[in-house]
This record gives C-alpha cells, structure tokens and sequence, in this order.
C-alpha cells in the first residue's frame, strides 16, 4: 500500500505530469472557443450591446428597455412602475428621475433613448 502512494506521488509531483496538464487543459480550452458555445464575432449576440438602438421609453416594455446600455431587468420594472404612477417623460433626461438611475447611466443611454 506504502509502494502505490509512493508511485502516484512520484507521478503527480513529476514535472512532466504538470506539462501534460497544461497541455490537456490548452487542447480543450481551444476545442471549447471553437465550439460555438461563445459569441462570434458574426453572431447577432457578439454585437447586442454595441449596437445602435432606439428606444421610446414611453412606449417601450421589460423586453425593449433591456437593450438599453446598463439597464436590466429588474430596473426595465422600475421604469415602467415611475411611468405607470407618474405618467409619460416629458423629455429624455426625465430618466433619471426613476430611482437607481442616475447621471451615469444617463450619459450612457442618453443617445439611445427618446420620447
């Protein structure tokens, strides 16, 4: 029993196991890349947040507010909720009056939104 813990630690502390690893681990790091499981660069996704969109946010739902730079899910909700209780914005920068968006992400979906 001494004899086999002895063998695997010669194996596994051997620098030519180390180098094996790395190589396996390269090998399938590149089979993973080219599987097609991440976004191409021609891949409608690769471009999503890049994108130019145009959004009304006096017209737009959960889905069309996601598009916009910074904006998720829960805070699409919160726009419409301000909307729904406040009425339509007047004017693009109205945004921030929502709670949780403020001047910064104002400036980033400033040119992507209109009333």
């Amino acid at each position: 029993m001494n004899r086999k813990k002895s063998i695997f630690r010669r194996i596994f502390q051997s620098p030519f196991f180390c180098a094996f690893c790395i190589c396996l681990l390269s090998v399938c790091f590149a089979a993973f890349l080219t599987s097609g499981i991440l976004p191409q660069p021609n891949d409608n996704a690769y471009y999503a947040s890049s994108r130019a969109v145009m959004v009304n946010i006096n017209e737009a739902d959960i889905a069309d507010l996601t598009l916009l730079d910074g904006i998720g899910y829960a805070r699409a909700e919160d726009i419409i909720r301000y909307r729904q209780v406040h009425g339509n914005f007047r004017q693009p920068e109205d945004i921030m009056d929502v709670p949780g968006i403020g001047e910064g992400i104002y400036r980033r979906i400033r040119n992507q939104i209109q009333v």
